[in-house]
């Protein structure tokens, strides 16, 4: 059980200081939330029956920022990567 409330108390310290970063954010800063979705398999829709055992797999890795004196909320976009 301490090892759980361990993981509670860094957890809400961590979420309190990424919004306080965000609210005081100025026009120097730019704050980024990236993620790691899945690696996800490629399949061709009319391939041969060999191919079933060489797929080939991409990353997908999201993010959202935040700018400080910027009139926009924030961009979210996404990268793909096939290594």
């Amino acid at each position: 059980m301490p090892q759980y409330l361990w993981y509670i108390f860094v957890k809400r310290k961590q979420s309190g200081y990424f919004g306080h970063i965000k609210e005081n954010a100025d026009d120097t800063t730019v704050v980024c939330l990236a993620d790691y979705a899945e690696n996800y398999t490629l399949q061709d829709q009319d391939q041969m029956q060999s191919a079933h055992w060489s797929k080939k797999q991409v990353s997908i890795f999201t993010a959202y920022t935040w700018m400080g004196g910027s009139e926009v909320n924030g961009y979210s976009f996404g990268f793909v990567s096939d290594l």
